[in-house]
């Protein structure tokens, strides 16, 4: 069944899209350069800069077929971009917008629409459940507790779940398809049509990309750390019991600043329950050590929902002056912060474009 232009186009990475442009919509040529697809060009370019320096792209009315079209094909215009970039943290960042952008279309629609779309993703749907193996599989990288298997209705196989988790779960199916479809080799007429924006969009996303990494932060200071960290650090120390999502904050956020797997391990080590196996294991894993991928820590927007941020417990007037926000929104730019007012830390060094990042 072919789908409507308004849902292609406010969801352009499903399957129907591409066919729908290849039958409707104009000759590649005529997409990089005629004046006719001025808009859809600008559109595109739009989404990926909005991407680079929010993470966020806007949404645009799609209420006419006229402008159902320019937001499909800006889509494509956009997956061109990100391939001329070369870059595979803005191929990631990228997918993630692209993807919230969705999420929040999802929300907007009613559940019909929801199952429809997800579906059409690839879920195996029975009503409003999905298939175990497809939940598994997409919400895998949720650190939340609500998200745990154990914690989920489970009937013959299939998960239920409501509009609002299964719009998450198809924010995640998007995150994958378009991160995959990301890595296609830019042609020489794509470089021609873009080549002027590439050096701009380039220099935003390694701008970003710095935040995210130690950078030459100095010597590690645990004294300097945020206060997030801090208590987590002395609450694994002290033995109790720190949710999964603390463990993974507290281990990457150590690792990314300087510091090594075994000093991590030594650290933890002080905790009454100390268990050696599993603690180098896990530290190992999110070190990349025995799993290949470094993993960033957490924002302060993920530390918020996770409940783990300290400042979310106190009266504004009473939180830490450096995490006021907006200006503080991950652990690693306080430290930074700190680092610079104690004389330990240079500015931000930006990674090599061809630099493969870890994953945030």
């Amino acid at each position: 069944m072919a789908l409507p232009l308004p849902l292609l186009a406010r969801y352009p990475f499903l399957p129907g899209a591409a066919e729908h442009v290849e039958q409707a919509g104009p000759k590649l040529e005529e997409l990089l350069f005629d004046r006719a697809y001025a808009r859809v060009r600008e559109r595109g370019l739009e989404r990926v800069e909005r991407a680079m320096r929010e993470a966020e792209i806007p949404a645009a009315t799609v209420a006419s077929d006229p402008e159902a079209l320019v937001e499909l094909l800006s889509y494509g215009v956009g997956r061109m971009v990100v391939a001329c970039m070369g870059m595979p943290y803005a191929a990631r960042r990228s997918a993630m917008a692209e993807a919230k952008l969705a999420h929040a279309r999802l929300l907007q629609e009613d559940e019909a629409a929801v199952r429809l779309v997800a579906g059409t993703l690839g879920l195996k749907l029975n009503g409003g459940a999905v298939h175990v193996a497809d939940f598994l599989k997409h919400s895998v990288a949720f650190k939340e507790e609500a998200w745990k298997l154990v914690n989920q209705p489970l009937r013959a196989g299939y998960v239920e779940l409501d509009k609002q988790k299964l719009a998450r779960l198809c924010q995640e199916a998007v995150r994958q398809r378009v991160e995959l479809a990301g890595s296609r080799e830019p042609s020489a007429e794509m470089e021609r049509a873009f080549g002027e924006h590439v050096p701009g969009l380039r220099k935003l996303a390694e701008e970003q990309l710095a935040k995210f990494q130690g950078g030459d932060l100095g010597p590690v200071r645990l004294e300097l750390l945020p206060p997030c960290m801090a208590r987590l650090l002395a609450q694994l120390q002290q033995g109790v019991n720190v949710p999964h999502t603390g463990r993974f904050a507290v281990t990457s956020f150590l690792h990314t600043i300087g510091m090594g797997s075994e000093e991590i391990m030594r650290l933890f080590a002080q905790a009454p329950d100390f268990k050696e196996e599993l603690t180098r294991y896990q530290v190992e894993h999110i070190t990349g050590k025995s799993s290949g991928t470094e993993y960033t820590p957490p924002g302060c927007g993920s530390m918020v929902t996770w409940g783990i941020c300290p400042m979310e417990e106190k009266a504004r007037e009473d939180r830490d002056p450096i995490c006021v926000k907006p200006r503080m929104t991950h652990p690693l730019i306080y430290y930074r912060i700190r680092s610079q007012r104690a004389g330990l830390a240079g500015p931000p060094l930006p990674a090599p474009p061809a630099a493969e990042p870890a994953k945030e």
